[in-house]
C-alpha cells in the first residue's frame, strides 16, 4: 500500500470513528447510561462492526 493510499484509509478511519463516538454518544444520552467508558466502548464496538462491513 502506498503513502498516500495509507494516508487515505486512515483519514477515513478517523471520519468513522468519529462518526461511531457520535453514534454512541446519542444511544447513550437515549438510554440514560451517558458515562465516557460506556461511550468509549459503545463507540469501539461500533467502529469493530463497520470496519467488518467495508
Amino acid at each position: 500500500m502506498s503513502p498516500e493510499e495509507q494516508a487515505q484509509m486512515r483519514k477515513q478511519h478517523i471520519q468513522l470513528m468519529d462518526e461511531c463516538i457520535q453514534d454512541a454518544t446519542h444511544l447513550a444520552i437515549k438510554n440514560g447510561i451517558n458515562q465516557e467508558d460506556v461511550v468509549a466502548t459503545l463507540a469501539a464496538a461500533l467502529f469493530r462492526e463497520r470496519i467488518k462491513e467495508n
